[in-house]
């Protein structure tokens, strides 16, 4: 039934060109510019991690870049590729819970390689509460994909500003120092007010071109272009 309103709604809302209007899981058209922002940002970010890898001096940190890759490729690909498509019900089902689960992976997959700035302690620590954390929201966001969207921002903050416990320790590291601190901090901000707009669904300039959502896309681009400089410096330091 809801797969045969979003064909109908597709068919009255055809573009001049002639092809079908892409719709959300709502049924709402989405805007011009939906998925582009991460389609367009995904070859740049596939390839600054790979060069992480080839850099990071040892086989842990190589470990840790590859975890990042891979969280990587997960958040931007699959985004674009959910975001851009016009999927059948089931298969867009699919992607849309990968889609809540991937920006969860992606903070956990970057405090990966920032904890080998930390003793050995500290990074299983680190290590252990960031994927811990990430498993509870994963069961919160994906097994519940119809929960509300105040519980999925609310979750997806909590563990964007978890890290901050994190700061001091790479701040004080040798391995890390202030500017990784800030620019790690800055990013985890911007992933922060990303949550806020995806929550208000505020601002939402160009509803047809470039809404909300989009907003929240370019946040996310932004605030991860500043996590793996962060990165960067840290294996600089570390070989």
């Amino acid at each position: 039934m809801q797969a045969a309103a979003r064909a109908g709604k597709a068919e009255r809302l055809r573009a001049p060109s002639g092809r079908k209007a892409r719709l959300d899981v709502h049924g709402r058209e989405k805007p011009a510019a939906r998925g582009w922002i991460h389609a367009a940002f995904s070859p740049a970010a596939v390839a600054a991690c790979i060069v992480a890898i080839c850099l990071a001096p040892t086989k842990g940190l190589k470990a840790a870049c590859s975890v990042y890759l891979a969280s990587t490729c997960m958040l931007f690909i699959n985004s674009a590729c959910y975001h851009i498509g016009n999927w059948g019900r089931r298969l867009t089902g699919i992607l849309r819970r990968i889609d809540h689960a991937n920006i969860f992976l992606l903070i956990a997959g970057t405090y990966t390689p920032f904890s080998f700035a930390l003793p050995f302690i500290g990074r299983v620590i680190v290590i252990s509460v960031m994927w811990g954390t990430v498993a509870i929201a994963l069961l919160i966001n994906v097994v519940w994909i119809s929960a509300p969207r105040w519980l999925y921002t609310a979750t997806y903050i909590v563990i964007g500003v978890s890290g901050a416990a994190v700061m001091p320790f790479l701040w004080m590291s040798a391995e890390a120092g202030y500017v990784v601190v800030i620019l790690a901090a800055c990013g985890g901000l911007l992933y922060v007010a990303g949550g806020i707009v995806y929550g208000a669904k505020r601002p939402d300039p160009w509803p047809k071109a470039f809404g909300f959502h989009e907003v929240f896309h370019t946040l996310t681009v932004l605030g991860y272009t500043l996590e793996i400089a962060a990165v960067f410096l840290v294996i600089c330091k570390m070989r």
